[in-house]
């Protein structure tokens, strides 16, 4: 129910220390596919497939190697005595240490070079969508008499409804800094991250969904990723922002694509040793200062500069594809591309 987000953002990620780095992008409506920009400019590779697209960087562990499969004698489910991992131990400072992915900076202020920038407080400022507020969310008590509900907050009708895109962590400006407030505005924002339960997507090969950009295929043939729902509490609406990561496509332009555990293609089904666009589940975030911080399970995780944070739809009328500073277009209609695309820039609407 509903109409779709009419506007589309971006954010990319900078350099934190110790931690591995991706990018960001905000949401909008239906399919459609306009013309490239003519001139001297080559063309870029198309969605399916992604050639030249390099790895990310990122190593999938095996999932035994996660702590919180451990039993409290060092026991693993599903692993022979021989095989059982050391139980781990609380608070020991060996086990805490991170090790930085590639630093993804430069890539980033190519990006931000080639597309529109905004910053969180007019990205709540133009938040679109009204969330449910307290009766309009109902009275059943959810949590038992124990823990009273302060407010009650729902989503518009059609992502509460979703079955693609799974509410998963939360985050707010009270973790972010102390005095709990962002900008000269009462926004007092909170963050919730959500991600695309249609998995593994596009490189699933073996259900002939190789091809997501056909008239025939569903968006939700398309591996998102993550997007972070950013919800204004003064004024009860949101927008939703997708994340991203930035790089050179095999025609050495800057791009950028959804989220995945890891990046490049499959040749046949998606299995253990080729999980090419495979989700992350963003288990947990955190803002904190400029940055959010999302699990990447097994990986590590991403880190996201909230100061770079780009509009594909900066006159906020998504039916006129709006020029970029890098001498293209966007198109924040189209639901099935995403990234610079025969010169014109996508986010998945």
């Amino acid at each position: 129910m509903g109409q779709p987000s009419r506007r589309t953002r971006l954010a990319a990620c900078a350099v934190a220390a110790g931690a591995l780095l991706s990018a960001f992008v905000p949401a909008a409506g239906a399919a459609a596919t306009p013309a490239g920009v003519p001139g001297t400019i080559a063309a870029d590779d198309p969605v399916p497939g992604h050639e030249g697209m390099p790895d990310d960087g990122f190593e999938d562990a095996p999932e035994g190697e996660q702590d919180d499969l451990t039993g409290p004698d060092g026991s693993v489910s599903g692993l022979a005595p021989a095989d059982v991992l050391p139980a781990p131990v609380p608070g020991r400072a060996g086990d805490f240490k991170l090790t930085a992915g590639s630093s993804l900076t430069g890539l980033v202020n190519d990006l931000d070079a080639a597309l529109p920038k905004q910053g969180l407080t007019e990205l709540m400022e133009q938040a679109n969508r009204p969330a449910g507020w307290e009766s309009a969310c109902g009275s059943k008590s959810i949590y038992g008499p124990d823990l009273a509900v302060n407010h009650r907050i729902c989503w518009k009708d059609d992502d509460a409804t979703s079955t693609e895109w799974i509410p998963q962590a939360i985050t707010g400006v009270s973790d972010a800094q102390e005095d709990e407030d962002w900008g000269s505005s009462n926004a007092e924002p909170i963050a919730v991250a959500g991600y695309d339960d249609s998995n593994p997507g596009r490189s699933d090969y073996t259900s002939g969904r190789d091809n997501c950009v056909q008239d025939a295929v569903s968006d939700a043939c398309n591996e998102k990723g993550i997007r972070v729902s950013f919800f204004d509490q003064a004024t009860q609406m949101y927008r939703h922002v997708l994340l991203v990561w930035p790089y050179v496509n095999s025609k050495d332009h800057i791009s950028f694509d959804a989220l995945h555990a890891r990046e490049g293609t499959c040749t046949s089904g998606v299995t253990a040793s080729c999980a090419a666009q495979q989700g992350i589940h963003a288990g947990g975030m955190v803002w904190y200062g400029n940055y959010l911080y999302v699990a990447d399970t097994a990986n590590g995780m991403r880190v996201f500069d909230l100061r770079k944070i780009m509009d594909l739809n900066p006159d906020n009328d998504a039916d006129v594809n709006d020029p970029t500073p890098d001498g293209l277009v966007s198109d924040v209609l189209d639901k099935k591309r995403v990234g610079r695309q025969s010169n014109v820039w996508y986010s998945y609407g």
